[in-house]
């Protein structure tokens, strides 16, 4: 939600491909990145499978999502006083990038293009 106050920071991510707030086929990975909790998306069983086994940093794992993602937001969610997380989203252009995503990401595989996936660059937008 955007707010009218342009000080005031937002507190979800609307999809760029079909602006939904919600969950969509579009969504690849939704993270608190002050608390590192995988709150959604289609990589949310193998991020946190990933992220338990491996024991691999949270952030390193953000870099291989980010690779398959064709866009993020960053947005700051209030969850009472004192208390606020910053939050990481990322989209891919359709449900079938989704599903070959997640293949991708499950296997380990830093190089999306070897499972029929073109290297993206991730757009950001505001």
């Amino acid at each position: 939600m955007i707010t009218d106050d342009e000080d005031e920071e937002r507190e979800e991510s609307s999809c760029p491909f079909c602006g939904s707030t919600e969950h969509c086929p579009h969504l690849l990975l939704l993270v608190d990145k002050t608390m590192q909790e995988v709150l959604g998306g289609a990589l949310f069983d193998a991020f946190k499978a990933r992220f338990s086994s491996d024991g691999g940093s949270f952030h390193e794992l953000l870099d291989e999502v980010e690779s398959l993602a064709d866009a993020s937001d960053s947005f700051n969610f209030e969850a009472g006083p004192g208390s606020s997380s910053a939050c990481e989203v990322y989209y891919v252009s359709s449900a079938v990038k989704a599903k070959r995503a997640r293949s991708a990401f499950a296997a380990g595989s830093t190089r999306p293009w070897l499972h029929g996936l073109a290297p993206a660059r991730t757009r950001r937008f505001e």
